[in-house]
């Protein structure tokens, strides 16, 4: 029921100050004394900007950020290691108190490899714990559980047993999450081993309290209840109210496990009290939560959905998705108790698009760390004109190959004219010689030669130094392009996401060059299913850079917009390319071809399926059984493109039919029909149709190999002529 958020802010605050401040009490409006009076002792200054933002990380977040970032300005311009190394841990820190988690884990990342550099064990290890936390928030544990053992090597070096301690404990944490509970209890003995020996309440507390959690997963109630009131004893000694707060809504869900709905009651109300007191608003939305949760267990909807209320108000104003997620699903289930269909709805709905947003953030973090590993740290500025770089350095190297092979066959043009030229010469001395001429004038020609293939020389040799330079080019160039489609095929719907909504299929993708300018895509909106085969203006880069726009688009459209009628879909795709897109400053149109359907059971008959299509000059095929036989159909799609032209208005043809279970539906970009031969003749719609109708009676995965190797003999030694992509499913 708790979020990992508040387990994680106090591990970091007790592994990174167990040692170094330990027994230091610090006023803010003492060092904000200090701060204004301006004194000139840079380290000293650099030591209280860190200090404070220490003290504001849970209470100030934005604030602490400033000072932390003051701090590490002042750091750099006087390659002060000390302050540089905290800066950064609380940059970090900030970020992850106000849910920035792709910056958080960049400046954590940061700090791991600065601490590296300085053989500073501790920092590292400080920092390597961090960046675990951050993947357990999101729900990558196995991720978490690489940081964590990394984070203890790290300790273990120093011999801090606080700090092994610490790291135990959080990596039984981990494994308990990975439902590994053998290893998290083997884990949690070792930390409470070191923890004994050092006797940290702080630490000891939130030992007892992972063992609790431990305990809670094997179903063992008894020792959860013992451990949680331990836990609570020590962080009671270790006057960490917010910690104590948080083991009473443990004690609340332990007791509401066992129904004891009195005592879940009454910790509860305790933790509630505390926060109140502290101002913890996140622990206070969390408590509510809990008791709204009770009350719909003892089926006093009203309270509970009162409660629910109270927790999505706080969450709403602090910004949490996730714990607004969870207040969503729950009220989403309390309407469902009290027979009001339309508010349960509602809420689902809103619940499965904060669901989304989480998932979103969860990528973009992701992408993060890849930046920071491979050096590409950057302000978003930056990036982006680092992206436009890239292109252009793309579209320079294209225009210098090609002029190379100008040059190239220009130079053999050249040495035609020259072999021409020279025989015109050797005739003319012939004749000279014959006509008893000089030998003056044969000596000159000879000279004029010899210095022409010296410029030839001089020529081929600065041809080759930059046919050189444009292969290291060209290397970087696509060594990007790779990262990039890497990058593009993490966003595509997975094998198992396909599976779940589609079921029986199979996809053929084959990119022209490495990046792609066609995708897929698949979602799922209550009781309807949408598959949408998108073919982007061009190919290779820019066909890539086009593809994650209409995806990102048609995520909000479908998702987060609840647009769900096909027609309206491709109307709002077109309307948000050109709202996206300043045809104004393009060189070329920019657009799209989309074929899109919708799935849904049909409501009157249970062996039927209806269909919604649309299509922006794609079309979709299927199948009809009429006497045992599949015959295929095609329903074409609207003449007209998304995007390519800013003035133009265009309306989408929705078409509307019912089909039998079973039936076989294909969409497909234009890389298919435009594949030429040996002799450059397009493949053409008639002769997919006709393959697609000559395999329509067998199994998906026979049909796509057949597909692939009618491609394959039709092409020969062709190359290709665009991205392909072919998508055909059952439903």
């Amino acid at each position: 029921m708790y979020n990992y958020k508040t387990y994680v802010l106090v591990g970091l605050l007790i592994s990174f100050f167990a040692f170094s401040l330990r027994g230091q009490s610090v006023n803010t409006d003492t060092l904000n004394l200090l701060l204004n009076q301006g004194s000139d002792n840079n380290v000293k200054k650099v030591d209280n900007l860190n200090l404070m933002a220490k003290i504001l990380l849970s209470s100030n977040s934005e604030s602490a950020l400033v000072y932390a970032q003051q701090a590490l300005l002042r750091s750099e311009r006087t390659n002060y290691q000390q302050g540089i190394g905290d800066a950064l841990f609380y940059i970090a820190s900030a970020y992850y108190e106000l849910n920035d988690y792709s910056k958080s884990l960049q400046y954590h990342l940061r700090a791991v490899k600065f601490y590296k550099s300085s053989s500073n064990h501790k920092g590292q290890a400080q920092s390597l714990q961090a960046v675990g936390n951050i993947y357990r928030e999101l729900g990558d544990f196995q991720q978490s559980l690489n940081y964590m053992i990394k984070a203890l090597e790290s300790y273990e070096k120093i011999r801090s047993k606080e700090g092994i301690a610490q790291s135990f404990s959080e990596i039984g944490s981990v494994q308990i999450a990975l439902g590994d509970f053998v290893l998290a209890r083997q884990s949690l003995e070792k930390a409470l081993d070191n923890a004994n020996q050092q006797k940290n309440p702080a630490i000891l507390g939130n030992v007892y309290q992972n063992r609790a959690v431990y305990y809670s997963k094997t179903n063992t109630l008894s020792e959860v209840l013992k451990n949680y009131q331990t836990a609570a004893a020590y962080f009671r000694e270790a006057k960490d109210k917010k910690a104590e707060a948080r083991v009473y809504n443990g004690l609340g869900n332990a007791y509401l496990a066992r129904r004891e709905t009195n005592l879940a009651l009454e910790n509860y109300l305790k933790a509630i009290r505390i926060q109140k007191n502290i101002k913890d608003s996140y622990g206070l939305s969390v408590s509510y939560k809990g008791i709204g949760e009770l009350y719909l267990k003892i089926q006093t909807f009203d309270r509970a959905i009162d409660y629910f209320e109270q927790s999505l108000q706080i969450a709403k104003k602090l910004s949490y998705k996730e714990l607004i997620s969870d207040n969503y699903q729950w009220l989403a289930k309390a309407y469902e108790a009290t027979q009001k269909p339309n508010e349960a709805l509602n809420y689902f709905r809103l619940h499965k698009s904060y669901t989304d947003s989480v998932y979103s953030q969860s990528k973009l973090t992701l992408i993060a760390e890849m930046q920071v590993r491979y050096g590409l740290d950057q302000q978003e500025k930056e990036t982006i004109v680092q992206r436009r770089r890239i292109q252009a350095l793309n579209q320079q190297g294209i225009e210098q190959s090609i002029e190379i092979i100008n040059q190239k066959k220009n130079l053999q043009q050249r040495n035609l004219v020259i072999a021409a030229f020279a025989a015109i010469i050797l005739l003319t001395i012939i004749l000279l010689v014959l006509l008893f001429v000089s030998r003056k004038r044969i000596r000159q020609v000879n000279e004029r030669l010899n210095q022409q293939n010296k410029e030839i020389m001089t020529q081929k040799q600065q041809l080759e130094t930059k046919s050189e330079e444009l292969v290291r080019s060209y290397l970087k160039i696509t060594d990007s392009i790779k990262y990039a489609e890497s990058i593009q095929t993490s966003l595509l719907p997975d094998a198992d996401t396909l599976q779940e909504l589609l079921g029986e299929y199979f996809v053929i993708s084959k990119p022209k060059e490495i990046v792609s300018g066609d995708f897929y895509w698949v979602s799922k909106q209550a009781h309807k299913t949408f598959v949408a085969v998108v073919d982007c203006t061009g190919h290779g880069v820019s066909g890539g850079f086009t593809s994650i726009i209409g995806q990102t688009l048609l995520n909000e459209i479908v998702n987060q917009n609840q647009i769900t009628e096909p027609e309206k879909i491709l109307y709002w795709l077109n309307q948000k390319v050109k709202q996206i897109i300043d045809f104004k400053v393009q060189e070329f149109p920019i657009g799209m071809e989309v074929g899109l359907v919708s799935i849904e059971d049909a409501p009157d008959d249970a062996d039927k399926v209806l269909l919604h299509f649309s299509g922006a000059k794609r079309p979709l095929y299927f199948t009809k059984i009429e006497d045992h036989t599949a015959h295929l159909q095609e329903i074409r799609g609207t003449r007209q493109p998304v995007g390519f032209f800013q003035n133009q208005e265009h309306q989408y043809e929705q078409h509307q039919m019912t089909v039998d279970k079973g039936t076989l539906l294909y969409l497909s970009s234009d890389g298919y029909t435009d594949q030429g031969n040996y002799h450059n003749k397009r493949l053409g719609t008639p002769l997919l149709k006709k393959v697609l109708q000559e395999n329509a009676q067998k199994d998906l995965t026979q049909q796509k190999k057949a597909l692939e190797e009618f491609l394959k003999q039709y092409q020969h030694k062709a190359s290709q002529r665009d991205d392909i992509t072919l998508l055909g499913f059952r439903v």
